[in-house]
């Protein structure tokens, strides 16, 4: 198992600043969407709060007081939307921007050799959450921030013969360059 730390080759390194715009748009969307509905959650009027307790099954909801007052008006409301706005924004950022622009600041990439000690293949319903990568090799012990393998089977079938893999993926964001078998 031998890593090692290598530049981005300019390949490589458009494909990190693509990550890198596509995460920023994510960003400038919720840190433009987050505020209005904060807004507008403050905004709606008491009705409207009071009328969604006729959805709750459990009545745990319906059991509570009718809502009297704007929730502009009421500072607890105004500090849990703030908060909630804050808190969608931060995650974000550092959800899909943050590591690529350490990537694309600092411009290495880990290479590393790994030894496959099982391929499992993981549920159709937990496949759907991960964009159908359906298949993980996992990887004998190391030093890496790299323990398993996910990929698409239906794409790389040749991975599943795998005793050996190389992989080099950005050193923050994880982005994957190459995928090569070692035997």
């Amino acid at each position: 198992m031998n890593n090692s730390t290598l530049p981005i080759t300019p390949e490589e390194l458009k494909k990190v600043e693509k990550e890198y715009e596509e995460g920023n748009a994510k960003f400038k969307k919720t840190a433009i969407i987050a505020p209005i509905l904060g807004i507008s959650a403050l905004m709606a009027p008491p009705e409207l709060w009071n009328f969604i307790k006729i959805f709750d099954k459990k009545q745990g909801i319906r059991k509570l007081e009718d809502v009297t007052e704007p929730m502009y008006e009421n500072p607890t409301m105004i500090g849990i939307v703030l908060l909630l706005v804050i808190l969608a924004i931060v995650f974000t950022y550092f959800a899909y921007v943050h590591s690529t622009k350490k990537d694309l600041k600092e411009k290495e990439k880990i290479r590393g050799e790994f030894k496959v000690v099982k391929v499992e293949n993981l549920s159709k319903k937990v496949a759907e959450n991960l964009e159908g990568l359906d298949t993980v090799l996992h990887f004998e012990k190391n030093d890496s921030k790299i323990k398993k393998h996910l990929f698409k089977k239906s794409e790389k079938p040749e991975l599943l013969n795998a005793k050996g893999i190389i992989i080099e993926t950005s050193k923050h964001a994880g982005i994957i360059f190459l995928e090569e078998i070692v035997n």
